[in-house]
């Protein structure tokens, strides 16, 4: 299959529209990914979705993690990220990106999937490559925003520093990303915006990380 550059393609995209009908009650039911190019990522809007997907491409560069930073009012969206090569083969011809369901079997060999709720940042490793995304409403109403973009791990650790400066060292959110490097399990930041440095460089292969995990790593549990 011919290679393109997926940025450039999602430029070219611009924005992924999956638009529903209107409920009975004249309720705006949408769903909607725009590509942002100065981040990389996307920005997704839902309005009472329900069933619906939108599916856009990534590049993930050497140095870099998938941070994601949603703001949901109600629902839970599922996030999942394949590598372009495995995506590209189970699409075959035509564009992915203008899927409304994600090709049978695929998910499987998700190289990442996580259950998004509320409004705790996120950072999860992955390697460079380039990848597709989804972002699915499934059998639950949701409304709200999600970003989701390439984050330099770098950058990350010096707010980490920055943090822990401020905190004086002994209880900042570093210290709870380097305690659970060992895990591989992503760290949620709601408040403090930082702390996930040490999570983002976990090798992604020991990643066995669910949003239940990322839950407990907040809460200082193991």
């Amino acid at each position: 299959m011919k290679k393109v550059n997926r940025k450039k393609c999602a430029g070219l995209i611009a924005v992924i529209f999956l638009i529903m009908s209107l409920s009975a009650c004249g309720a705006k039911i949408s769903m909607e990914a725009e590509f942002n190019e100065g981040t990389g990522g996307y920005e997704v809007t839902a309005e009472n979705a329900k069933d619906a997907v939108c599916i856009g491409s990534i590049t993930v560069s050497d140095g870099e993690c998938l941070a994601v930073s949603p703001n949901l009012d109600k629902g839970r969206m599922i996030l999942t990220v394949y590598s372009a090569e495995d995506f590209e083969a189970a699409v075959g011809e035509g564009s992915p990106e203008a899927l409304t369901e994600i090709p049978e079997g695929v998910e499987e060999q998700a190289a990442l999937k996580e259950t998004i709720t509320g409004n705790d940042v996120s950072v999860y490793p992955l390697d460079p490559g380039d990848y597709y995304i989804s972002f699915a409403a499934e059998d639950e109403s949701i409304s709200g925003t999600l970003k989701a973009m390439p984050f330099s791990i770098e950058e990350l650790r010096e707010q980490d520093a920055e943090l822990a400066d401020t905190l004086g060292g002994e209880d900042s959110a570093a210290d709870t990303a380097v305690s659970s490097e060992a895990e591989g399990t992503a760290v949620t930041s709601a408040d403090s915006g930082s702390g996930t440095a040490a999570a983002a460089e976990a090798s992604p292969e020991d990643e066995e990380s669910t949003g239940e995990d990322a839950d407990y790593e907040k809460d200082g549990q193991t």
